[in-house]
């Protein structure tokens, strides 16, 4: 027998994702007060409506860090110095980089700045300089530093671009936490690092040369840890990615390459897609069209996403578009999604106010000027409401304890993920995901997935036949009372597509017909299969199904199981549990069936799997 662990995230969370859905948001849409220049920036926006930019005087093309505030813009001294603002906390203070007139022999110095106090410093974290000069120095030397953001506790976030006379120029990522103190993100595994977002508790995300790849090539999106320690969160198969922010709760967003390639006037690239980071895994966000590149750019503390697209790519390195993906689902920010927005105006640039879904978005007016706009979600305080409880791989009542379910409805969470390592206590099993708790005749259940309108919930054990009452409770209150049957058994296979019957070769490949794509293959009569369900009854040892399943036991009622596949029974050679809610039967396919689709149904205890599945049998 083959003990297959990740086929629950397949099946289970597949299904969710595919049943998600959401209305369309309504934005409330606010003009900000004009920039001193058409074409200036606003790079924060506060609580009390000041506001942070930056100015560029289009005579002398000088760029100055400016301030709205009282209804009025005012621009901060720094002789000499041209002034960019990169990021800002809560409470206004702010970083980015002064940028001092080309040098003589060619070259610019950028200088990291933080103001924390109304007043510029300049972090130069130990054995680093700020000077212009060439790799041929005999002394290690920066020629680059930017501060990148300040959080809300008051560190800086910064990135210095090093080098010396015998090593390449690399970059060093930094947090300045007061007091002198400096928390450098390069160790000697992984020298070459790109800090671009932290959270409130220091946590970094960017991106890092992991293994022996040598240089600064090769980077993956990872997170930087307090404890020194760097995650690889990987890519989609290609080369490279990185990621752009990260919140409270340590979600991620960012691009990450596949396999797809491009040739571009410099040689060949990959496509890169915009994805959501959930502290387990990581998600391709879904951007339609987007034959290039997708970035996710911004995440709120709700885990929602703003991004921009590149439908192809173009010397100019303009975005095409850009998208707020919420709850699992992705709405353009143009004037599809948003139709009070001026007319011929398109979106240039977008990212979240201070960790709410509050979005900053610059417009290009049809006269090619630059408008600044506050876009705000309606936001859904409804409580919630059960429409809905069902068998999770059947989709149809009744369910059974310890077994998955599947409840439906409308405002069931604010928040769209699954569990993560984080939610368990132990070998416990979370009871709550951000606030979202399930209760089944008054006994807790295991949630697994949250979203708007469907929860993925591993039912508790101890249910007795007949009408049970569900009730979901979130942030927003407690939904209705919703009644549904229970029966001690409730088998159903978990499905690929629409009638397939979940199933893998003893390698692990699934069973489907080719036409289902990638590496499905039919099944061969005579072969022995295992086919993925729930609510096929309790395991013998029992273990409660709110705890860590550590290793795989048969069903109690496993002699009573029976398959008939074609019509014909099929020898089962294993009926069990393999982990909390996921069933496994091992059966061998009869000789002599037919090519094609061939109907497939389990028995237990004189109960039957949902009607109208099939596997396809190829001899």
């Amino acid at each position: 027998m083959t003990h297959k662990m990740n086929i629950i995230r397949a099946l289970i969370l597949g299904l969710a994702i595919a049943g998600t859905a959401m209305s369309q948001p309504s934005f409330t849409i606010t003009q900000l007060p004009n920039t001193l220049h058409p074409s200036d920036a606003i790079v924060w926006v506060g609580a009390n409506g000041a506001m942070l930019g930056d100015t560029t005087d289009p005579v002398t093309g000088i760029t100055q860090c400016a301030k709205y505030q009282n209804g009025t813009w005012s621009v901060f001294s720094t002789p000499g110095y041209s002034c960019y603002i990169y990021g800002a906390n809560k409470s206004g203070q702010f970083a980015g980089s002064l940028i001092p007139p080309i040098n003589s022999n060619g070259t610019v110095t950028t200088y990291p700045f933080a103001n924390l106090d109304g007043s510029f410093f300049i972090p130069q974290p130990p054995g680093e300089t700020y000077a212009s000069g060439s790799s041929g120095s005999s002394s290690a030397y920066t020629s680059m530093g930017s501060a990148l953001t300040v959080n809300d506790s008051g560190a800086v976030l910064g990135e210095s671009l090093a080098a010396n006379s015998s090593e390449p120029a690399q970059f060093v990522g930094w947090i300045y936490s007061g007091l002198l103190q400096y928390r450098t993100l390069n160790t000697a595994d992984i020298p070459y690092t790109d800090a671009i977002a932290f959270n409130n508790s220091g946590v970094v995300a960017g991106a890092a040369t992991f293994g022996a790849s040598g240089g600064a090539s090769n980077m993956h999106p990872a997170i930087f840890a307090t404890d020194g320690s760097v995650k690889d969160l990987g890519t989609f198969g290609g080369d490279e990615g990185w990621a752009y922010a990260i919140n409270s709760s340590g979600q991620v967003t960012g691009c990450a390459q596949n396999t797809t390639t491009y040739t571009l006037f410099y040689g060949v690239t990959q496509g890169c897609q915009a994805f959501l980071y959930d502290g387990a895994s990581m998600q391709q966000i879904p951007v339609p069209g987007t034959n290039y590149m997708s970035q996710g750019l911004w995440i709120d503390d709700a885990g929602d996403v703003v991004g921009n697209y590149y439908k192809q790519f173009n010397n100019w390195g303009v975005a095409d578009g850009y998208f707020y993906y919420s709850k699992g689902v992705l709405y353009w920010l143009d004037s599809t999604t948003i139709p009070s927005l001026p007319a011929g105006a398109k979106v240039v640039s977008a990212s979240f106010v201070n960790g709410t879904n509050q979005i900053l978005a610059a417009l290009l007016l049809a006269n090619q000027d630059t408008a600044w706009y506050l876009l705000t979600p309606a936001t859904d305080n409804a409580q919630p409401a059960i429409t809905a409880v069902v068998n999770g791989a059947s989709f149809q009542a009744p369910i059974s304890g310890g077994s998955w379910i599947t409840i439906a409805g409308a405002n069931l969470s604010t928040i769209t993920r699954p569990w993560n390592a984080s939610d368990f206590v132990g070998t416990q099993l979370p009871t709550e995901l951000d606030g979202v708790s399930v209760t089944v005749n008054g006994l807790a259940a295991y949630p697994y997935y949250i979203s708007s309108t469907q929860l993925n919930v591993l039912a508790p054990d101890g249910l007795t036949a007949g009408p049970v009452e569900v009730q979901v409770t979130n942030p927003q209150g407690t939904s209705n009372v919703f009644t549904v049957k229970a029966s001690s058994e409730t088998p159903a296979f978990f499905l690929f597509a629409t009638k397939y019957a979940a199933a893998e070769h003893a390698n692990g490949a699934p069973i489907g017909p080719a036409a289902l794509g990638g590496n499905f293959t039919p099944a061969k009569p005579g072969e022995t299969i295992e086919l993925y369900g729930t609510g096929f009854g309790p395991m013998n040892p029992f273990s409660p199904s709110g705890q860590i399943l550590t290793a795989p036991a048969p069903l109690a009622s496993a002699d009573t199981v029976t398959i008939t596949v074609g019509g014909q029974p099929a020898v089962v050679t294993y009926a069990g549990v393999i982990s909390n809610g996921l069933d496994q039967l091992n059966v061998t396919v009869p000789a002599g069936l037919p090519n094609g689709d061939t109907a497939i149904v389990a028995t237990v205890n004189g109960v039957s799997t949902q009607v109208g599945l099939a596997i396809a049998v190829q001899q």
